[in-house]
């Protein structure tokens, strides 16, 4: 049996740990588009803050694919999935057979189309903490646009 994961986030890693446990037969295959591991997103506002570390919100540490034999495919998205054929299929044309399939995929920011939107910056990733924290040093003062529990995080 070959389960592919397409979204190595909160939900994904989580998946593919449980699946682990209860199946250490089962061939996993986990794509993640970022490429960097798996992180606690909930904990995001605390790295923005200033209060935690980009390590200290990581989930699965590198070690632990390997030694669990499941094969994580960092920085890879997925562009395609061939029903017909039970593949997924990378941005870079590499295709993985799969007889289960998950998408655990999470969701994108929506940038409303306003007025100086140029200098919104979303708050998903840690990249985004990243961007945020440099734009900070040079900024007067900052608007939080969405009520999400990042955002609520943030604007604390």
């Amino acid at each position: 049996m070959r389960l592919v994961v397409v979204g190595n986030g909160m939900a994904g890693s989580r998946l593919v740990s449980e699946v682990r446990t209860r199946d250490p037969q089962m061939r996993i295959t986990v794509f993640g588009a970022e490429e960097s591991r798996p992180y606690n997103r909930v904990l995001l506002s605390n790295v923005l803050a200033g209060s935690s570390r980009p390590e200290q919100v990581r989930l699965l540490d590198p070690s632990w694919y390997a030694a669990h034999r499941v094969e994580a495919v960092f920085g890879a998205e997925v562009a395609h999935i061939d029903r017909d054929t039970g593949h997924v299929v990378t941005a870079d044309g590499r295709r993985e057979p799969y007889d289960l399939l998950v998408l655990a995929t999470g969701s994108d920011a929506i940038v409303p189309p306003i007025p100086g939107v140029e200098r919104a910056i979303p708050f998903r990733t840690l990249e985004d903490c990243e961007r945020i924290v440099a734009a900070a040093g040079q900024a007067r003062g900052a608007v939080v646009v969405g009520g999400g529990l990042l955002g609520i995080e943030a604007a604390r």
